[in-house]
């Protein structure tokens, strides 16, 4: 069941969206609007939160129940209370039990599923917070195996995929638009049709804030008309994830630091790349097997390829962690003399001795030596400084940066003459070729800019 919530008062001629089975009107926010509800009859739910739940409503248990009478004679066909909420002459068959928790606090999560699984009501539901998608909790088995119809939600960031592929008994709770989204991760009406069919694919990584893959990939699935949701998937312990039954319903993933080479335990079988790099971007479901592929390689290979340079130019990569790994290999491939630079000498030599290039320490590095310089740490993603100064690159030198802003210090410091590719440039290549391995449709180059922008 598609819930629509409204936190504000729905105009006189409204009628439910399509794919939409029911309206929420939060009355503790505003009254109800009989002329409204009249021609909604058997459509909506009446929710009236106290203030010691983070509504509105400051009045007795008395007064409550009153309102909340008065809503289901209008026609409301549900009212949402809390689980505390003491029910005397309210239906038990119109009310949904709520409990919304703020924690994670073990004590206080067991306490209130257990307080939820005992009190009165048609259907139960779990609201959760869920910074880190792993962290899912054995009492959520139980009640969806209990015979009452339940909802379970995973608020905050790790709950993302709660929302495109609801547990329980598949109500779903979405926003009007995206100005009026009422939880974290909540889809609009207009996303869940999009969206909620079809395979369900995830950005891995932590922290995600930053992450424009869902945005983009779903953005490039509704251009190309494919099904199919795209969700962050916050994790701070992979092997634990990957353990779960959420694990089980994707069909594949996107793979960002720190877990590049975490994630690699999991999988059947690997490609070259994974194998050379031992870091891993891409998750391919192919049945009960999982593949692992790096198309960050194949983005920094192709960039360079497209911008012709001599393979006379030396490239100096910056990092060596996955992405540095990548760039390094992917210039090598392409022919070039390639430089690996790190804080730590022995982490560039062990890499360079493995790839048959160059290390060298960070302190050593001078811009002015190399034409082509990729800066490839999260340093200034994590507002630390810039690992290295380019006010002293050679003139038309090109400067490629793994992170998605062109205000960075790395670009912003170097000459006007220098090419400066941003990190979304990388990101489109890698994410269109990420499209291709889970769907087998290819995006063209100039549609997936248009999806960047748009």
């Amino acid at each position: 069941m598609n819930i629509l919530c409204l936190t504000s008062v729905p105009p006189k001629d409204f009628t439910l969206p399509p794919g939409i089975d029911l309206l929420e009107w939060r009355i503790d926010l505003t009254p109800i609007d009989e002329e409204v509800v009249q021609p909604l009859k058997g459509q909506w739910m009446a929710t009236l939160r106290h203030i010691s739940h983070g509504g509105q409503f400051d009045g007795s248990d008395d007064e409550r129940e009153e309102v909340l009478q008065k809503a289901l004679d209008l026609g409301a066909t549900w009212v949402d209370v809390e689980a505390e909420f003491p029910l005397k002459n309210l239906p038990e068959s119109q009310c949904l039990r709520s409990v919304h928790l703020k924690t994670s606090d073990p004590i206080e999560v067991k306490e209130s599923f257990e307080r939820l699984r005992q009190c009165p009501g048609a259907v139960k539901k779990w609201v959760r917070p869920t910074p880190y998608t792993e962290d899912l909790c054995e009492e959520e088995k139980h009640l969806i195996a209990d015979s009452t119809p339940c909802v379970i939600i995973h608020s905050a960031a790790g709950g993302q995929w709660s929302r495109a592929r609801p547990q329980g008994h598949q109500w779903n709770y979405l926003a009007m638009d995206s100005e009026r989204r009422s939880g974290e991760g909540q889809l609009t009406w207009a996303e869940n049709l999009r969206l909620a069919d079809g395979p369900l694919y995830g950005i891995i990584g932590n922290p995600l804030g930053h992450s424009l893959s869902p945005f983009f990939q779903n953005r490039m699935r509704r251009i190309l008309g494919l099904d199919g949701a795209f969700v962050k998937v916050p994790l701070e312990d992979p092997a634990a994830f990957f353990k779960t039954d959420v694990f089980q319903m994707f069909s594949g993933f996107s793979v960002t630091s720190p877990h590049k080479q975490t994630v690699i335990s999991v999988l059947n079988e690997v490609s070259e790349a994974v194998k050379n790099l031992d870091a891993c971007n891409t998750l391919i479901r192919e049945g009960d097997r999982w593949i692992g592929e790096n198309t960050d390689f194949l983005a920094v290979k192709k960039l360079i390829e497209n911008h012709r340079v001599s393979q006379d130019s030396p490239i100096a990569i910056i990092g060596c962690g996955g992405f540095g790994r990548a760039a390094a290999w992917a210039g090598l491939s392409c022919g070039h003399c390639v430089t690996l630079v790190n804080r730590s000498f022995d982490k560039a030599e062990q890499w360079a001795t493995r790839f048959g290039c160059q290390a060298m320490a960070l302190d050593n590095f001078s811009a002015s030596d190399f034409p082509i310089i990729i800066q490839a740490t999260s340093a200034e993603m994590s507002n630390d400084p810039c690992p290295i100064d380019t006010t002293h690159c050679q003139d038309n030198s090109l400067l490629i940066e793994s992170i998605y802003a062109l205000h960075t210090q790395f670009l912003k410091k170097a000459p006007a003459s220098c090419i400066k590719l941003d990190g979304k440039e990388i990101f489109q290549i890698q994410a269109q070729e990420q499209l291709r391995l889970w769907s087998g449709h290819t995006m063209p180059h100039t549609l997936g800019g248009l999806a960047m922008t748009s």
